[in-house]
């Protein structure tokens, strides 16, 4: 029933003719209260609400008799359509052993933990998400780090410009701007030597996220430099 329908009705102005529908009476088989239900065509409503169709659903699945075999316990239930299990604790038991029977088993890259992985999701490294997170991190430190500063750059009103770490590493010639010497470009995940993005104006202090304003530094001297300030950019040779 339409919210038109509805105030038409509230206001005595209904027309069945005039509005194009049929209202009908019917009886909850729930609860017992009737409720009215305007409509052209369509099959017969046995509830008044979404609550008690799934009050009467429940309370009928209790006074069924069992029609199924659980594949688990093979304990006998009722169950609709395509159960199969009695329970959501035998429904994990099946779901993992269908995982050991279709899937692999191997060692997470992360915490070394042994898993099981389905033959949907061959791909994981990780034994959990929180694995997954942790190894993404791992190789997409730049990606990570440069989301990070552009939402404090964000955050606090500043300017956000897209580029692309690696080009900036480039045109500093892979040379700390802080030290003055090379940066490990190979380096491990969290390695003080590796390659960092530093802010020559701090992003806390209005600093903006643009090429402009930003220079290749070792991840440890930047740690070390904070935001301490506006700094020199070193010339390049």
């Amino acid at each position: 029933m339409t919210k038109s329908l509805i105030n038409h009705i509230l206001d005595g102005t209904y027309e069945p003719g005039r509005h194009g529908e049929i209202l009908t009476e019917h009886t909850c088989v729930q609860c017992g209260e009737w409720f009215v239900v305007g409509g052209k065509q369509g099959p017969v409503p046995k509830y008044c609400s979404n609550g008690c169709r799934d009050r009467w659903h429940h309370q009928n699945k209790k006074n069924k008799l069992p029609n199924k075999e659980c594949a688990i316990c093979h304990k006998p239930f009722f169950g609709w359509a395509n159960a199969q299990c009695c329970s959501l604790d035998c429904s994990s038991i099946q779901s993992a052993m269908t995982h050991k029977a279709n899937g692999q088993q191997r060692e997470c890259v992360v915490c070394g933990k042994t898993f099981w992985v389905d033959s949907s999701h061959l791909d994981s490294l990780g034994c959990s998400k929180r694995c997954t997170q942790s190894l993404y991190r791992k190789n997409n430190g730049d990606k990570c780090r440069d989301k990070v500063q552009r939402y404090n750059a964000k955050k606090n009103g500043n300017t956000i410009e897209q580029f692309n770490p690696l080009l900036i590493y480039e045109r500093d010639n892979w040379t700390c701007q802080i030290c003055g010497k090379k940066v490990k470009r190979n380096g491990k995940a969290h390695h003080p030597l590796q390659p960092s993005i530093d802010h020559i104006i701090p992003i806390s202090l209005g600093g903006s996220h643009s090429r402009l304003n930003v220079r290749c530094t070792h991840l440890n001297c930047n740690l070390t430099r904070g935001n301490r300030g506006p700094a020199q950019l070193l010339l390049v040779n």
